[in-house]
């Protein structure tokens, strides 16, 4: 999450370099950047951003759509749980309440699995 001021290709520099050498970043054309895939290769990341059908012929394009399609829901799920204002009084509070809407969305996808794959998930 960054600043709505802030562009996306901007913000991604920064949460991008914390991911692990050898990780794929699947993002949508707003990602495409020379400047950017220098910079994510040098940490040997791969930038792989999702191109309409059309834009190019990527064998790829159906894996990725269901990928991104699968984190924009879960982040909306989260989201939805906020209400429209997250009160803290300090970086520290609102990053100890985002953690808590994280933990409490986890265990309710949890509780939703049924019992074979809670099983799963335990061991």
């Amino acid at each position: 999450m960054s600043e709505g001021s802030m562009h996306d290709v901007t913000a991604v520099y920064g949460l991008l370099s914390h991911l692990p050498k050898g990780s794929i970043a699947i993002g949508d054309k707003r990602y495409i950047s020379s400047k950017l895939e220098e910079f994510l290769k040098k940490l040997n990341i791969k930038l792989s951003p999702i191109f309409k059908k059309r834009m190019q012929n990527d064998d790829d394009y159906f894996i990725k759509r269901k990928i991104r399609k699968g984190v924009e829901t879960a982040f909306s799920m989260i989201t939805a749980k906020f209400g429209k204002v997250i009160k803290a009084t300090s970086i520290g509070g609102f990053l100890t309440k985002l953690k808590l809407f994280l933990v409490a969305y986890s265990i309710n996808c949890f509780l939703k699995l049924d019992e074979e794959k809670q099983k799963l998930v335990i061991n």
